[in-house]
């Protein structure tokens, strides 16, 4: 027969609501790609800004020159030739489309970190859901094992004066119902009570119980 072993709760596991804002904000994966996304919508804006000036090529080269009627003859006193050309490319009209690109690369840049921070706000409300919901939990779980404990030994008490006969039948069904009810309000309050803590650690990559980052490997 498999008893299983419930994970207890003794010590009180302290989450500070600033240091798991701080922790998600800096350890969550989001926040690379954040970086990334935001240094890819710098850089079209800035070739965007770019591609509409003034633009010129400066086209150099340097050879041998000589003709002859033989083959031998063509490396026999070469003269030296040399072109040098600078070119402008200026444009005269684009009908708009330069402003047009500029335009749409800020716009896309100012989408994108609106939708960071949009992003951010909806993680520090959900860390600071999760924070309170825990938090209650503690208190409830506290609660909970009080009353599972009292309830048990009511029924202790309860079956020994059944057994000498005191208590009808009635009285010891009760208080069995009492404490199984409130063993299963307390494993309820315990799955849940480390439901919300693993699922902090997972959006604040913290691990609180030792006051330390979550490093993998």
């Amino acid at each position: 027969m498999i008893t299983p072993i419930a994970p207890e709760a003794k010590t009180f596991i302290n989450t500070d609501l600033t240091i798991a804002l701080q922790e998600g904000l800096a350890n969550g994966f989001e926040q690379v790609s954040y970086d990334r996304m935001m240094m890819e919508a710098d850089r079209d804006v800035a070739q965007a800004k770019r591609e509409g000036g003034l633009q010129a090529d400066l086209v150099a080269s340097f050879g041998l020159s000589r003709g002859a009627t033989e083959v031998g003859d063509i490396y026999a006193d070469p003269q030296q030739q040399q072109f040098v050309q600078l070119q402008l490319n200026v444009p005269i009209l684009d009908w708009g489309a330069q402003k047009s690109r500029k335009t749409l690369a800020l716009a896309q840049r100012d989408f994108i970190k609106k939708n960071i921070s949009q992003n951010k706000l909806q993680l520090e409300a959900s860390i600071q859901q999760t924070v309170d919901a825990f938090t209650n939990l503690q208190e409830q779980l506290q609660l909970n094992e009080e009353m599972k404990q009292l309830a048990q030994e009511r029924f202790e008490i309860t079956k020994e004066s059944f057994v000498l006969g005191a208590i009808s039948i009635t009285e010891l069904t009760l208080a069995q119902r009492e404490k199984d009810q409130t063993a299963r309000e307390y494993f309820f309050t315990l799955s849940q009570y480390w439901q919300n803590y693993f699922a902090l650690r997972m959006m604040t990559l913290y691990d609180f119980q030792n006051g330390r980052k979550i490093i993998s490997g």
